[in-house]
């Protein structure tokens, strides 16, 4: 579609005698639009049959879209305000479709005349002239006239009139207290709810809150060990556990291929307790060796005693003398 800038369409203000006025419409052809013809017409107030085409131009598009894209046009006519009106339109060649081009005309006065697709702005909205083409209305914009339709609605914008955030305690995380809100954070039990609300008033009368919540801890209990105890026990798996267990492991009577258990159990002073196992297997006898290999023949051996008297062991004799008292005495 085409667009247009400081439009103006007829009847129009008349200037001079008052029987011929002129027109000066500015308008722009975006890339995008299709290829087309660009026409202004004149039609005849008393009969809208009667027209006359006074301006008209072929825009063609290509593959970068229509050559004259973004430059600035404009047409002049001189039709009698008295008995004509002007219509701009465009027909789209591709879809063989003629739409007529909406003129602004800016801010609707009592008594201003509009003609077809004439477009004004009144009380925040802006207007869209519905007339057949070649009638013209005095009528004033609204949304029960036949011939006027509301574009773009009128809009109050809304702003943040203020922000707070207030505390409250509570005895529930999940459920909002009901009491007084504070403006400083109070202070709070142990176990109790710390709730924050952040709340904002809008100019059109109203407000969001947004809820936040936090607990105050309890004090913890510190935990010590009150005693450990470690038993033994005996099985013939790895996965079965002793059937009794004793303090003393000499008391156990474990023999190759069982299983020796150890089991130790700790108790602390929350009443709570730990239990931990060790397990380890006694080795069986392996399989009897091979013979060993058959040893040299032995020498006779024969033992000789000797004897001496001192004890320093001189003069040993072989002879044993029952007189004499000896002292010292060996084997060679």
């Amino acid at each position: 579609m085409l667009c247009m800038s400081g439009t103006t369409s007829a009847p129009f203000t008349i200037e001079g005698n008052g029987v011929y006025d002129d027109v000066h419409i500015d308008y722009t052809v975006p890339a995008d639009a299709p290829t087309g013809l660009f026409k202004v017409s004149v039609y005849d107030t008393n009969d809208a049959n009667v027209r006359f085409d006074f301006y008209t131009r072929v825009y063609n598009k290509n593959n970068t879209g229509i050559a004259e894209a973004g430059q600035a046009c404009f047409v002049t006519a001189f039709p009698n305000p008295a008995v004509s009106t002007v219509n701009v339109s465009y027909s789209n060649a591709d879809a063989n479709v003629t739409a007529p081009i909406v003129c602004y005309r800016g801010d609707w006065t009592q008594g201003m005349v509009c003609g077809h697709y004439d477009s004004v702005d009144y009380q925040g909205s802006e207007w869209l002239c519905i007339v057949p083409i070649g009638d013209t209305t005095t009528a004033t914009p609204s949304s029960s006239s036949p011939y006027w339709r509301e574009r773009i609605k009128s809009g109050t914008s809304i702003t943040v009139t203020a922000s707070f955030v207030v505390y409250q305690v509570g005895n529930s995380g999940t459920t909002a207290p009901t009491g007084t809100w504070s403006n400083t954070v109070p202070a709070a039990q142990q176990g109790k709810f710390l709730w924050s609300k952040h709340v904002v008033n809008y100019s059109d009368g109203t407000h969001t809150e947004v809820f936040s919540v936090s607990r105050y801890g309890t004090d913890g209990t510190s935990v010590s060990i009150t005693s450990t105890a470690v038993n033994y026990g005996k099985s013939n798996a790895a996965d079965v556990l002793p059937s009794s267990w004793v303090g003393d492991v000499t008391q156990l009577h474990v023999l190759p291929g069982d299983y020796l258990w150890t089991r130790t159990v700790v108790n602390y002073s929350d009443g709570q307790s730990t239990t931990a196992y060790g397990i380890s297997r006694i080795g069986t006898d392996g399989t009897n060796g091979d013979p060993g290999a058959a040893g040299q023949n032995g020498q006779t051996t024969y033992v000789h005693i000797a004897y001496a008297t001192d004890t320093q062991g001189t003069n040993f004799s072989t002879t044993l003398d029952r007189t004499n008292f000896y002292k010292c005495w060996g084997t060679y």
